[in-house]
């Protein structure tokens, strides 16, 4: 069986663990697993982040349409309004 199975049914149990003093070391293998997996998660796209491909690709992904057609993203984000009458 799974570690997490064990975690859950004594969370279910919890009536019958606290008494036996185990409680507090559910807890707190529990809060470890739920470390572990965050970092398992969010550790790769943390260091993907680093990448400046990584940036180039995503703006590529979100903004494909604008770019299908010649449109200037970064004069947009650079707040330049090259059609405004002065």
């Amino acid at each position: 069986m799974d570690l997490f199975v064990y975690w859950q049914i004594a969370i279910a149990w919890k009536g019958l663990i606290k008494p036996l003093g185990l409680w507090k070391s559910v807890r707190t293998i529990a809060r470890l697993y739920d470390a572990a997996m965050g970092l398992l998660v969010f550790f790769p796209i943390a260091v993907l982040s680093w990448f400046p491909f990584v940036s180039t690709f995503q703006s590529r992904l979100l903004f494909n349409q604008a770019f299908s057609r010649g449109l200037e993203i970064s004069l947009i984000l650079a707040g330049n309004q090259p059609n405004t009458r002065i």
